[in-house]
């Protein structure tokens, strides 16, 4: 966005609009309307507002506060209004346009076939949109989930594999692969999101298996209705994890570890929606630090802070930052 299609205004007309219903700040010299950004801010409201109205140029470049990558930048030239009038103006976003190989106001998934190799790069450069279409067609009217749906789809397989272990490996047995099941999706979870969701592809399959399985997500984070898991991705993953199972002979104790496991997985999707979409301050500090590391994976650098329920492997593995 050049400066030329802006408007250009005083610092004195920018004073005015410092309110939660009207917020402007001014960062390298463009003036920003981020009124309807507040809330979806990955810090909270609160960071921002004592700079409404201000120029937040030094705060904002800081490494010493926070250090704010390309995606931050990007994200920040959505909300240009226009420039301060005589002020210098510094344009940090992305250099090579690659918005412009894919139309996001448009069905997106017909349009990956086209990009290739250049798929990763252009899926890491839309990350924080606000809204996206993926189909063209009537399937766009099941690709939207209620983050609650969890709490109603995974109770009865959890109660019912609990029964199955109850009746054929007693209620001590079923304890203890109950807790290794929920143990162990911390795990799981690091090498699904590090290996499988962040893989790199170039072919059309591919391309659009990481669409589904993460490239949404980061597309838009913000988006509740796009957060939580789509019941057909978890039924593969429960499948799979139960497959597995197998493989290492739990039989006796399958169904007790299968139950922690999806439990486990419930409540990631319960943690992830609130690392997005929460603010609540009575929450245990930990819980705070694990907020910012995910979302720090999202604005700042997708190649740590793997972990979202536990960060446990991110020290193992040296992926915390």
């Amino acid at each position: 966005m050049g400066s030329k299609e802006l408007d250009v205004y005083d610092m004195i007309d920018v004073r005015k609009h410092d309110s939660e219903s009207d917020a402007w700040l001014v960062i390298d010299g463009f003036v920003h309307d981020i009124t309807a950004f507040l809330y979806d801010h990955p810090g909270g409201k609160d960071i921002l507002m004592d700079h409404l109205g201000k120029d937040a140029t030094k705060i904002f470049t800081c490494e010493k506060v926070h250090v704010h990558g390309a995606v931050a930048y990007k994200m920040l030239a959505k909300y240009r209004i226009g420039v301060v009038n005589n002020a210098q103006v510094i344009d940090r976003t992305i250099s090579e346009d690659l918005s412009k190989l894919v139309d996001v106001t448009k069905p997106i998934l017909p349009q990956i076939p086209a990009l290739g190799a250049k798929y990763n790069p252009w899926i890491h450069s839309q990350m924080g949109l606000k809204e996206i279409t993926i189909f063209d067609n009537f399937l766009e009217n099941f690709s939207r989930y209620p983050w609650w749906y969890i709490f109603i789809m995974w109770p009865p397989f959890i109660a019912y594999a609990l029964n199955i272990s109850f009746q054929h490996a007693g209620i001590i047995k079923t304890s203890i692969m109950f807790c290794y099941g929920a143990l162990s999706w911390a795990l799981i979870e690091y090498i699904l999101h590090r290996f499988v969701f962040h893989l790199y592809t170039t072919s059309t399959f591919w391309n659009q298996f990481h669409f589904f399985a993460h490239g949404i997500h980061h597309m838009t984070p913000n988006d509740s209705t796009r957060l939580t898991f789509p019941p057909m991705f978890s039924f593969v993953i429960a499948s799979l994890i139960y497959q597995l199972q197998n493989v290492v002979r739990l039989e006796t104790g399958i169904h007790g570890s299968f139950a922690g496991l999806a439990l486990g997985f419930m409540l990631y999707d319960a943690i992830h929606f609130y690392f997005h979409h929460g603010d609540a301050p009575w929450l245990p500090e930990f819980l705070k630090r694990m907020k910012s590391a995910h979302l720090n994976h999202h604005y700042k650098d997708d190649t740590s802070n793997f972990g979202v329920t536990s960060q446990l492997f991110d020290y193992i593995c040296g992926t915390k930052a």
